[in-house]
């Protein structure tokens, strides 16, 4: 289809739930519209909507979640003004916090890659190893299926008081791992039902949680285990994944395998499988270069 030209873009926030639906076709079919989102719109002459730029706060930092254009209206510079404009605004704030783009890399959303590099300002973190788990995956495994049928004395994290689960995540911090810092803060991310800990001595030295990313797809986010006692992480997997067989037999697992031991951990349970793995890009703006914007 030819591309077609608009003398004028206009680019504003979109602040009620019907302007919002107004541009939900320029969304992906799969695209789930959380609450506490925001966006911003771009319409051509005609005031048809011909681009958007979705992101959310999470009371750290901004995450743009989807930036996408009409494709009558692309190589326009259109995907830029949306960017760069939700940036200008993000900024004109008092407070001022990162703002992150993360996503999937596949051959599809490859181009978004160099779309943030043309900007400037925007560093890239390191890939993680991103393992999509299937259900075939999992049935393959004769090693998570014995896993499955193993009894466990693993207790529900959340379950656990309040001071014990803190001092869980002030222990890890201690020793250098803060991907928990906000987990008593954001322990709605998280599927409850599927987290589990291993206490010892009235201690957790076990854990594992899982995030619900959509029906389909749900993201084990965490493991935990003890150097001293690592055949307490067996007890944890078999306690959560028994329930994730229950309540998602069907979903995807998804592991990002950020250290060594987590890439050990997956390639030991599903080594023999035909896993499909991606690379998690990460992008962060660098606001102290916002002259830019």
């Amino acid at each position: 289809m030819a591309t077609k030209k608009t003398k004028e873009i206009k680019i504003f926030g979109l602040a009620s739930e019907e302007a919002v639906m107004h541009f939900k076709p320029l969304l992906p079919e799969d695209f789930e519209l959380k609450t506490g989102g925001y966006v911003m719109g771009a319409v051509n002459d005609d005031l048809a909507p011909i681009g958007v730029c979705w992101f959310s706060f999470d009371g750290y930092e901004y995450e743009i979640l989807f930036i996408g254009v009409h494709p009558d209206y692309r190589r326009q510079g259109i995907g830029t003004k949306l960017l760069q404009r939700t940036l200008s605004s993000l900024y004109e704030m008092d407070m001022v916090m990162p703002v992150n783009a993360s996503y999937i890399r596949t051959d599809f959303t490859a181009a978004f890659t160099e779309f943030l590099r043309a900007q400037g300002n925007f560093f890239f973190l390191g890939n993680d190893l991103c393992y999509r788990i299937t259900k075939e995956d999992r049935k393959a495994s004769k090693l998570y299926q014995k896993i499955l049928s193993m009894k466990s004395d693993a207790k529900p994290f959340f379950d656990q008081p309040e001071n014990v689960r803190r001092a869980f995540v002030e222990e890890q911090e201690a020793l250098g791992f803060y991907y928990l810092t906000d987990l008593m803060e954001h322990e709605n991310d998280y599927e409850k039902n599927l987290c589990f800990c291993y206490i010892d001595n009235l201690r957790i030295v076990s854990v594992l949680l899982v995030k619900k990313e959509s029906k389909d797809l749900y993201e084990l986010s965490y493991v935990y285990v003890d150097e001293d006692t690592p055949v307490f992480v067996q007890k944890v997997l078999s306690a959560a994944m028994s329930e994730f067989e229950k309540c998602a037999p069907k979903a995807e697992l998804l592991v990002n395998a950020v250290t060594e031991n987590s890439i050990k951990l997956v390639k030991d349970i599903f080594g023999g499988c035909n896993l499909r793995s991606d690379i998690i890009e990460a992008a962060t703006w660098d606001y102290s270069l916002r002259e830019d914007i």
